[in-house]
């Protein structure tokens, strides 16, 4: 009984933890997501810049750009980013952006910026590095 009690208390504070809304002081940090032909890294600073890095097997590209946060609903939005189209049979191709916006969200306790049809960028942690 003692076991499903305590079992039962961490599901609850693993759900309290996914249900909380993101919030601006959250956001800074770094995150990534698999792409189909490479990977892509965002280093969100506090001050409101970024770094956007984009790597594959011929490629390394490096931006820069300014973030904001957008509490309702919550979502990440990037000025000046790279938006990278990398699907298989073609090379990768880049056009900057100025109002790319990425619905923020928690999953499992881990900050992700989702973009609708792509992997989502997961904050960067020492558990999953």
């Amino acid at each position: 009984m003692r076991v499903l009690q305590q079992a039962l208390l961490a599901v609850l504070a693993c759900v309290a933890v996914s249900c909380k809304k993101p919030q601006a002081t959250d956001i800074p940090g770094r995150y990534n997501r698999l792409r189909a032909q490479g990977g892509e890294l965002l280093d969100l600073k506090a001050d409101g810049t970024f770094v956007q890095i984009y790597s594959n097997s011929t490629v390394l590209r490096t931006n820069l750009g300014q973030w904001a946060f957008q509490a309702k609903p919550p979502a990440l939005v990037l000025r000046n980013a790279l938006i990278i189209d990398d699907g298989p049979g073609h090379p990768a191709t880049m056009a900057v952006t100025n109002g790319w916006k990425l619905n923020a969200r928690r999953l499992a306790g881990l900050l992700i910026f989702e973009d609708p049809g792509a992997e989502p960028f997961a904050r960067i942690t020492a558990e999953n590095q």
